[in-house]
């Protein structure tokens, strides 16, 4: 009796620490990527399409397919393919249709061009991906290219994906700032999220007669009000500012008299 009370002893600990264990250790939530880039939700993201081929071209049929978690925004494309009869369809369920025909004017990619141009908000979260798929690419002297999937007979282009990740705001350290005439003061721009691919800015002031900037650091000239603008680089055009009033320096002299009695 005592052995089969040790026995059923042991086996509660051995459930009770089991049970610890699991919810000591959660299993770790799957990160929200965009072809393989590290992205956060609400984020606004451009994904380009850029194709380099060595003939001059006169067709062209290709679809764009991309999962979820992506709302579609824009849409941009090569004006190579504008040359002719170009038609073009983004109101599709997760995919976008366009067909280029450019047999008086050939299209000319034989330097890197980007082909394809679309911006996305990052709505749902895990692994998503898009992925170009050209179902025909013809050359004026009958060449056929294309790319992957059935047509894998048809020779092989240079393509290349660029995924560029925006960013959502920038900020300033400071909303308004005094200075006095002469001083200097360094400006910090923190630009949001983290995962934005180029956080840098470019500031400009509104009265140059006031002040002077240079990345970031403003010195004051005269006396008056001027605003300090900071804009993102990235395309985004986020934009943030700061009111600046700079006032005189003014200087008291004591006069000291002797008066001889």
């Amino acid at each position: 009796m005592k052995d089969l009370k040790k026995f059923i002893s042991s086996m509660l600990t051995v459930i009770i620490l089991s049970t610890m264990f699991i919810v000591g250790f959660p299993a770790s939530a799957k990160a929200t990527t965009l072809n393989g880039k590290a992205v956060s939700k609400g984020q606004i993201v451009t994904v380009t399409y850029r194709i380099k081929a060595p003939k001059l071209m006169e067709d062209i049929q290709a679809h764009v397919d991309y999962t979820g978690g992506l709302k579609l925004m824009n849409v941009s494309y090569s004006s190579e393919m504008k040359k002719g009869s170009f038609v073009e369809n983004h109101n599709l369920t997760r995919q976008i249709r366009f067909n280029a025909v450019c047999i008086m004017k050939p299209m000319n990619f034989k330097k890197a061009t980007n082909l394809i141009s679309m911006k996305f908000k990052i709505t749902g979260k895990g692994s998503m991906k898009t992925s170009l798929n050209l179902i025909c690419l013809d050359a004026t002297d009958g060449t056929n290219y294309g790319r992957t999937g059935a047509h894998s007979q048809y020779r092989k282009l240079n393509i290349s994906t660029v995924t560029k990740r925006l960013a959502s705001s920038v900020k300033l350290n400071r909303n308004t700032l005094a200075l006095k005439r002469n001083k200097t003061y360094k400006f910090k721009a923190t630009v949001s999220p983290a995962t934005t691919d180029n956080k840098r800015v470019k500031w400009s002031v509104s009265n140059r007669k006031v002040l002077k900037i240079s990345n970031g650091k403003v010195k004051a000239v005269r006396k008056g009000m001027s605003y300090v603008y900071c804009k993102t680089t990235d395309g985004s055009k986020k934009t943030a500012k700061c009111k600046v009033v700079v006032a005189l320096v003014v200087k008291v002299v004591l006069a000291v008299g002797l008066v001889l009695l």
